[in-house]
C-alpha cells in the first residue's frame, strides 16, 4: 500500500474542473475530476422595488450635465442613449431623463401636484458632504441652508439641492456608518 502525505497542493471549484494533486511517497498524483456546471444565477427582484423612474425635462443637455453627473457620482452607469434621453442604471433600476415631444410645459415646479424630490441613499456622512459640495460645483444649489444637514429633523441627516431646472434630490447619509 501507498502512504499518502496529507498535502493537498491545489483544488479549484467552481464551473472549472476540480484538481486534486497529491504526494504519494516519491510519485505525485493528479485527479481530475470535471465539475457540475454551475446553476445558471436567478437574481429575484423585490416586488415593489422601482423598475425605472423617468423625468421629462426641459432642457436635455443641461439635465445631462447635472442630473446625469449625480447619478454618475451615486455609482449609476450609462444605460441607454438615444436623440431626446439618456438613461444610466444601478442594480436593477434604471432612471430616464427625456426631452420628450410630447412635453407640453417647460419648466419643473417641485412645489405643484406631482414629483417634489428623489431622495438618494448616498452613503456615510462624510459622503455625502463630499457629494454635497461637488454638487455646488455642478450647479446644484443648497436648500434649507439654515437646517442643514438636519432639515429633515435630527436624526436624519441629508442633503437637500436643486439644479437650474428646479428638479430637487434629497442626499441621505447612513447614521449607522457614523
Amino acid at each position: 500500500m501507498i502512504g499518502v502525505s496529507s498535502k493537498f497542493t491545489e483544488r479549484v471549484t467552481g464551473s472549472e474542473p476540480v484538481f486534486l494533486a497529491w504526494e504519494a511517497g516519491s510519485l505525485l498524483c493528479l485527479h481530475v475530476v470535471k465539475a457540475p456546471r454551475a446553476p445558471p444565477t436567478v437574481e429575484i427582484v423585490q416586488r415593489g422595488q422601482f423598475h425605472h423612474v423617468e423625468l421629462w425635462v426641459p432642457r436635455i443637455d443641461e439635465a445631462i450635465a447635472s442630473i446625469g453627473w449625480l447619478l454618475e457620482s451615486l455609482g449609476y452607469e450609462p444605460f441607454q442613449n438615444w436623440e431626446n434621453g439618456r438613461s444610466w442604471l444601478l442594480s436593477d433600476t434604471y432612471v430616464v431623463l427625456e426631452r420628450s415631444p410630447a412635453l407640453t410645459g417647460d419648466t419643473h415646479d417641485r412645489l405643484r401636484p406631482g414629483l417634489n424630490h428623489l431622495a438618494f441613499h448616498a452613503g456615510t456622512v462624510r459622503e455625502v458632504e463630499e457629494l454635497t459640495r461637488a454638487a455646488l460645483e455642478h450647479g446644484w444649489v443648497l436648500l434649507f441652508g439654515e437646517a442643514h444637514p438636519y432639515a429633515g429633523g435630527p436624526e436624519h441627516y441629508a442633503s437637500y439641492l436643486t439644479n437650474a431646472d428646479g428638479f430637487e434630490v434629497e442626499l441621505v447619509a447612513d447614521l449607522a456608518s457614523a
